[in-house]
């Protein structure tokens, strides 16, 4: 879940995903989003998001992925939908240690508008996670800790937008 905003614009959203080892170098992923948004004055925005991402291992420390995902509008007032964006993420990441993971990732996510994201993990512990995040196309800084217990992981974050504020 995520929950996002202020009172000019803010959201929120729920998504779950599953990933499969399917070989010692290979693996596949599937997932779906559902997104709210909403600009003071305006109809809320539904939004969801079907993905599908495959990853490819070149060594035990070095990997390279390659993720779709599509973009349904959901029209509310017609109970229809249609089709707004097919996104693109392709990325390379690589663990230098056995406590930091970095990645970079060039997407198409803004109507083909192509940008990058860059991705830094460092884990204390092998049940404590924290990242740092920053993403090209809104300028925006995220950073945050995950604590896993089993194979559920629970975090909490925080964010800089460039327009949004914190």
């Amino acid at each position: 879940t995520n929950f996002i905003g202020n009172e000019v614009f803010n959201g929120g959203s729920i998504a779950t995903a599953y990933g499969l080892k399917i070989s010692k170098t290979f693996g596949l992923g599937f997932g779906a989003r559902f997104q709210k948004e909403k600009i003071k004055g305006f109809s809320p925005l539904y939004i969801m998001m079907p993905q599908l991402g495959i990853i490819y291992f070149f060594s035990k420390k070095m990997s390279v992925g390659f993720q779709v995902k599509k973009f349904i509008r959901i029209t509310i007032k017609s109970q229809s939908s249609y089709k707004e964006i097919v996104s693109i993420h392709t990325g390379m990441g690589i663990q230098l240690d056995e406590r930091f993971y970095i990645s970079m990732e060039i997407s198409n996510q803004l109507r083909n508008k192509s940008n990058m994201n860059f991705y830094a993990e460092w884990m204390p512990t092998k049940m404590i996670k924290s990242y740092l995040m920053y993403q090209q196309s809104s300028a925006e800084l995220l950073g945050g800790m995950n604590i896993s217990i089993n194979k559920m992981n629970v975090g909490m974050g925080i964010s800089n937008h460039s327009y949004l504020g914190n």
